[in-house]
């Protein structure tokens, strides 16, 4: 029987003694995001409360995520983007090619097409919420 809910990330400290996590990308446990504790927190701060998940595009699984919006909806955003604060007009780039693997070292941004800044989109969201809730 499969868990409609997914797994708890699972923390282990990596090779450099930093705490980091395997977030569950899947209900069933076989495919995980690896990333630093720090920055997993930092992006559910920032609004983007939702389950991980693998969106496949050509042939490689990118790590998004449900970001509130402040007209009260959702877009699917790419962790990546808001962990980097890469914003419109650049692109990620995974050092190993891996973007399941979402340390620091393997991230670097530059030059691209990005169309948002997903970081700005959960902040100006979470403003929104935060000030009418005040």
């Amino acid at each position: 029987m499969t868990s409609k809910f997914r797994h708890d990330p699972i923390p282990f400290t990596d090779a450099y003694g930093r705490k980091c996590l395997k977030v569950s990308l899947d209900k069933k446990g076989l495919q995980y995001a690896v990333v630093r504790e720090t920055d997993y927190h930092s992006v559910r701060r920032s609004g983007a409360t939702g389950v991980w998940c693998a969106h496949v595009v050509h042939g490689k699984p990118y790590v998004r995520t449900n970001l509130p919006t402040e007209g009260g909806g959702y877009v699917l955003s790419m962790v990546a983007r808001i962990i980097t604060g890469a914003g419109k007009g650049s692109a990620i780039y995974y050092v190993d090619g891996n973007p399941l693997n979402l340390l620091p070292e393997n991230l670097k941004w530059g030059k691209g097409c990005g169309k948002r800044n997903d970081l700005a989109v959960a902040l100006s969201a979470k403003e929104a919420k935060d000030a009418v809730g005040a």
